[in-house]
């Protein structure tokens, strides 16, 4: 079958696995037969199938990058703890510098905060070079 908006959106729907099969019906402006009728097709079954995977690969994206942000938080805390904690001077001087040395920019002409998308970046390089 050649698949129009009404399937594609029916076939979304069904993907995100937060709808029932009459709520799809619904919104597609179809019959729960037509939706069973749908899913025994090979056109709309790939597409469904296509949108699934696409959602697994999404949801595990948010994770992982859940993951990697408490990993940088973890690390600013860590350095935050040496920098005020840390018995040794050497350590501390050396984190201090390492933090300068990387991160420390002058703001350029009009520019008086640097964006937390740019700070995240540069937070990820730190983890990375760990």
């Amino acid at each position: 079958m050649e698949l129009k908006q009404h399937h594609k959106k029916a076939a979304r729907m069904l993907a995100s696995e937060r709808y029932t099969r009459k709520e799809v019906a619904e919104a597609a402006g179809v019959t729960v037969m037509s939706i069973s009728r749908w899913l025994k097709d090979l056109d709309f079954s790939e597409e469904l199938h296509l949108l699934r995977r696409q959602n697994v690969r999404d949801n595990s994206s948010s994770y992982v990058q859940g993951r990697i942000d408490g990993l940088i938080l973890a690390a600013i805390d860590a350095l935050d703890r040496l920098m005020r904690d840390g018995e040794s001077e050497t350590a501390i001087v050396r984190a201090a510098c390492y933090i300068l040395d990387r991160y420390h920019q002058p703001l350029g002409e009009g520019e008086e905060t640097r964006g937390i998308d740019e700070l995240r970046q540069a937070l990820r390089v730190v983890t990375d070079d760990d």
